[in-house]
């Protein structure tokens, strides 16, 4: 799997069937959307190969590695939120559940922004320079380990297209978001107006693929017209 040449077989496999047809789309592969899980070209090189992973987590800087363990951190939260909401049961445990669902993350990421502006175009993974993308999905992790978060939003109509408004998307009016969807960079979308998203599909802004020993990070605004079915 480390060999970029290598194709696996494909009968009866339908994620390496899409891995396939992903190859064959070439020219635009963040513009892809996939079913259930981002294609086998999407995913970084380390994925398959122990040893860049471990070369890629020693050119880490030190924010990076911090980063790591934000999604445990808002668990820690969450799970700390529900104990007291359950002996102390009211409004000010109510909503600290809810900030530890959805505000904190938000504030983090909105402040990575200001910090760290994440912009569109090629990157290295590799190397001392601190990545904006690699921290800004870190902070997202928890919404795409824990889908479920993020689906109670979506059957509150117009509450996910907000949601993802305050992440600094544009949505347009009458978009209609099936509950199974994953999205991995939630500020890089563009989508008109009545849209309808369909179930298991997958919205990635961003490609990973080695380079000369290194990995590129190719990122990039999906963008979505008005009157659009996927």
């Amino acid at each position: 799997f480390a060999s970029r040449s290598y194709r696996p077989p494909l009968t009866g496999n339908p994620c390496l069937q899409l891995w396939s047809q992903s190859q064959t789309l070439g020219s635009h592969p963040w513009h892809l959307l996939s079913g259930r899980a981002a294609p086998f070209s999407d995913r970084p090189f380390y994925f398959f190969n122990p040893v860049a992973k471990t070369v890629l987590s020693l050119s880490m800087t030190l924010l990076s590695k911090i980063l790591l363990f934000f999604p445990a951190l808002v668990l820690t939260l969450i799970a700390a939120s529900l104990l007291y909401l359950v002996y102390a049961p009211g409004v000010v445990s109510g909503l600290a559940v809810l900030f530890s669902m959805y505000g904190f993350p938000l504030l983090v990421y909105r402040l990575h922004q200001w910090c760290y502006p994440l912009s569109e175009g090629i990157s290295y993974l590799q190397g001392k320079a601190y990545s904006p993308w690699w921290g800004s999905h870190q902070i997202q992790a928890i919404y795409i380990a824990i889908p479920a978060l993020e689906a109670v939003l979506r059957l509150i109509p117009g509450a996910f297209s907000c949601w993802l408004r305050l992440w600094g998307a544009k949505i347009g009016r009458q978009v209609y978001w099936t509950p199974g969807l994953e999205i991995a960079d939630r500020g890089l979308l563009e989508i008109g107006d009545r849209v309808v998203i369909g179930h298991r599909v997958g919205i990635y802004p961003h490609v990973i693929k080695p380079r000369k020993q290194d990995l590129m990070l190719y990122v990039k605004t999906v963008k979505i017209g008005s009157d659009v079915f996927v």
